[in-house]
């Protein structure tokens, strides 16, 4: 370690006074006085126009510890006693020191008459408090002498209270008390210094309710930093602090993240630049925390006990979370925490984040009080998991310095010219940096695990999992098509470089369909270093729906000997009916030895009628165990008449589990009269679960008048599988045949309602073959829809009617002659057909 930059880094510490930066000498003050002008400016320029009869403006500053509320109220009381014009009419008076003693607001005026005789000098004799009845009568009486005094030497008191929120919150009826003096009486304007936006200042039924103006000292801007920093080095004649901010803006903007900006903690940072701390970061980043645990301590001990549970719990998780996250984690009720949440907003500890949803996330302001409650406050278990070292390096370092870290770091541990302890910290920080490989991760991992000694006690500190580890895994449960699960696995994976996380996020949102994301996977992959194939982007917009894009890859795909992209390219062109170019590039693939483009290109012809060149393609798949194809092939042979080819082609298929070919075999047997085979095909294809099998071998059934029961067992099951009107039409005609009349007109009633232009002829005359003429004549009849049903089923009608005993006068006469053939021919077979099932 350098001694004199060591040396230098503390003096520097030791020049800003950091905790007591307001206790300086005032010109020190004065100098140093660069930030928060515009608060101090606003401030004094109110007193120096305010007239002698104006209202009294009572101010109040807001702002974290180690904003720089203190310094503030200093600098305004310098300002007061030094310049003319105000020293006039003011006294400043700044209880900095004796604040923590005032719980009664007697107690605040005591110390008022004290600092009243010292600048005064002259005798103040305090009234004797045993001589008075009550507290009330006392504050009187002392607050009296403070008008006196005031009237006496023309001035009005500018009373400086740091941690007013401390003060107030002793108080009882005191607060009403105060504001009341403070409304009857010019005597005293009050400029106080809080670090909360407490209850006493927006609750509309506490004393101080719209009392103050607010002055809120938010976090350090870029351009203030700097102008600060620069001051510094000029100040104090550090070359080296200017260096650093004028040569690295990038680090100094991180910097700034990660103390939200509060110039307390800019100072310990600053520390670590001033010791050269590229070789001892870690041994620093632990001053560091260090230095600022009684700022932080002091924080975290002020909050309430909810208040301090909900920020723990938010350090833990690190990232922005949401209320439903804090709920589960706090086990408090979602109301309190949104409540806590808000204080915190108010009190500047946790900065809100918009979301495009109703919900917003949330996070604490500063990175570092996160990083120091992880360290000191986190269980052994948090402190594992935490990335704190890595989050750290990788907001103090860029990638290029990352990349020298992470060399000379495995060269160390190749060497073993490292100790194991010291070995763990850098292993645990580097290895779960974004800016390393999966390879790197692996190297220092196991490098480091060779130099651990069996006798050495094991740290809380434990590195994470080897990538190759994850990566078996990751395999796995892409084999098994888990995506959710890899996409849990790659999660757990923190490096980037290289982008193989990212290429992996990717194929598994493909995977689940979700496109946007896994084209957004896809473009960081590539941006770290991995090559995403020109046809997977294809894909992606070719699933998205955006066919030019989609087309545009695929042929740069091709173009760059991604000849995958060729089938797919075929199927795009295929997905538009642009026959002659889908065909092409199926062609093309086929040359590329893609056995898809095969039955890809043999469905195509088929669709098209191109029989012979369906079957020849279809029979080329055969040696690649594509079963499917053997059941489109048969299809294409049956619709041929060719029944020979197409059973043996169907039996292939089924023998290698297409079980679809059950189906498709059992209908060609029903169609060809075979209902034995077919009814033996179909109870194989329901054991498959094959939907429409239950369907249509209830209809076999039904059609030939066998197996009532079973029937009606079937296409029940049918409708709790798949219901439509068309399978809730056979229901009723099943149910009919087996003598049940459950709801009959209210169901069919419905069904020719929903029809919507469905030709419901068969199911009207399959009711009249089941003699349900008078229930058809009802339909006819119907002032709903019986107009539009004669309209379009005028034949049925008809013969309705004359299947009734009591058949209307010439009804024969009426019939338009051009139908009655078909009427008389459609009646002769409703009566075959009822007689076919036994009705005559």
């Amino acid at each position: 370690m350098d001694k004199k930059n060591t040396n230098l880094g503390n003096w520097f510490i030791d020049q800003l006074n950091v905790y007591q930066s307001a206790n300086s000498d005032a010109q020190s003050i004065k100098q140093n006085f660069i930030i928060r002008r515009e608060e101090f400016e606003l401030i004094i320029d109110s007193m120096k126009t305010k007239k002698a009869n104006d209202p009294i403006q009572h101010e109040l500053i807001l702002g974290r510890r180690g904003s720089g509320k203190s310094t503030l109220l200093k600098r305004i009381e310098i300002e007061i006693c030094e310049n003319e014009k105000l020293s006039k009419r003011f006294i400043s008076i700044n209880l900095a020191e004796e604040q923590a003693g005032v719980y009664r607001l007697f107690d605040l005026w005591e110390y008022v008459l004290d600092e009243l005789r010292l600048k005064l000098t002259e005798q103040i004799t305090l009234p004797d408090y045993s001589t008075f009845d009550d507290d009330q009568e006392y504050t009187h009486s002392l607050y009296a002498l403070i008008h006196a005094i005031c009237k006496k030497h023309k001035k009005k008191i500018i009373l400086l209270l740091d941690n007013f929120d401390r003060i107030v919150e002793n108080f009882t009826d005191d607060g009403n008390l105060l504001r009341e003096t403070l409304i009857n009486y010019s005597d005293v304007q009050i400029i106080a210094g809080s670090t909360r936006m407490d209850e006493h200042f927006w609750q509309y039924d506490k004393p101080f309710y719209e009392f103050f103006r607010r002055h809120r000292l938010e976090a350090l801007s870029r351009d203030e930093m700097q102008l600060l920093l620069l001051h510094w080095s000029d100040s104090l004649g550090i070359s080296e602090l200017r260096k650093f901010v004028l040569g690295s803006p990038g680090k100094l903007e991180n910097i700034r993240i990660l103390t939200d900006g509060l110039p307390r903690t800019l100072q310990f940072f600053i520390q670590i630049v001033l010791q050269k701390t590229e070789n001892t970061s870690y041994q620093y980043l632990k001053k560091v925390m260090d230095n600022v645990s009684p700022v932080y301590q002091e924080r975290l001990n002020y909050l309430t006990p909810q208040l301090r549970k909900t920020v723990l719990e938010m350090a833990f998780i690190w990232e922005a979370c949401s209320t439903k996250q804090l709920v589960s984690k706090t086990k408090m009720q979602s109301k309190l925490i949104s409540a806590n949440l808000k204080t915190l907003a108010d009190k500047g500890i946790v900065d809100v984040v918009p979301t495009a949803k109703k919900q917003n996330l949330y996070r604490l302001s500063e990175r570092f009080f996160n990083m120091w409650l992880i360290i000191t406050q986190g269980n052994p278990e948090q402190k594992r998991k935490a990335k704190w070292l890595s989050i750290f390096l990788e907001n103090w370092y860029d990638a290029a310095d990352f990349k020298k870290l992470t060399e000379e770091h495995i060269k160390n541990l190749k060497s073993k010219n490292i100790n194991w302890n010291k070995a763990l910290i850098h292993s645990k920080a580097l290895s779960q940096s974004k800016y390393i490989s999966v390879v790197d991760r692996d190297s220092i991992i196991m490098l480091t695990e060779d130099l651990k000694e069996p006798t050495l006690q094991s740290s809380f500190l434990e590195l994470p999992r080897k990538f190759g580890e994850i990566g078996t895994e990751v395999s796995k449960a892409f084999a098994a098509e888990n995506y959710q699960r890899v996409v849990k696995l790659l999660e757990e994976v923190e490096n980037e470089a290289g982008g193989v996380k990212f290429l992996g996020l990717g194929l598994a949102y493909h995977g689940l369909k979700e496109f946007r994301k896994a084209e957004k996977y896809y473009i960081l992959a590539i941006e770290n270093g991995s090559e995403v194939p020109f046809s997977r982007f294809a894909l992606i917009y070719q699933d998205l729906g955006d066919v030019e894009l989609a087309e545009k890859y695929h042929l740069i795909a091709i173009e760059n000997k991604d000849l995958d992209s060729l089938n797919n390219l075929a199927i795009l062109y295929d997905n538009k009916d642009e026959f002659y170019l889908a065909e092409k590039y199926y062609l093309k693939a086929i040359e590329n030895k893609d056995k898809d483009a095969i039955y890809n290109l043999a469905l195509l012809y088929d669709r098209k009628g191109k029989h012979e060149l369906a079957e020849r393609y279809y029979l080329m798949t055969r040696g690649n165990q594509r079963f499917e194809s053997q059941n489109n092939l048969a299809n294409l042979y049956s619709r041929q008449g060719k029944f020979e080819l197409a059973e043996k082609f169907y039996l292939k298929a089924i023998k290698g589990e297409c079980s679809v070919a059950l189906f498709n075999l059992a209908k060609m047997y029903e169609e060809n009269g075979g209902i034995e085979l077919a009814e033996k095909y179909y109870l194989k294809a329901i054991e498959k679960k094959d939907n429409n099998a239950y369907y249509n071998l209830a209809l076999m059934y039904y059609l030939n008048n066998i197996s009532k029961a079973k029937s009606l067992e079937l296409v029940r099951e049918s409708n709790v599988r798949v219901s439509d009107d068309i399978r809730k039409s056979l229901q009723i005609l099943i149910e009919i045949w087996n003598g049940v009349f459950d709801d009959l007109e209210e169901r069919a009633n419905r069904l020719l309602v929903a029809a919507k232009g469905r030709d419901m002829q068969v199911f009207l005359l399959e009711l009249l073959n089941h003699q349900q003429k008078n229930l058809v004549l009802k339909f006819f009849s119907s002032q709903e829809f019986g107009e539009l049903l004669k309209d379009k089923y005028l034949v049925v009608y008809y013969v309705a009617q004359l299947l009734t005993k009591t058949v209307e006068e010439n009804l024969d006469l009426k019939i338009p002659p051009e139908i009655v053939l078909t009427v008389h021919a459609v009646l002769e077979s409703v009566k075959e057909r009822q007689a076919f099932y036994g009705y005559i």
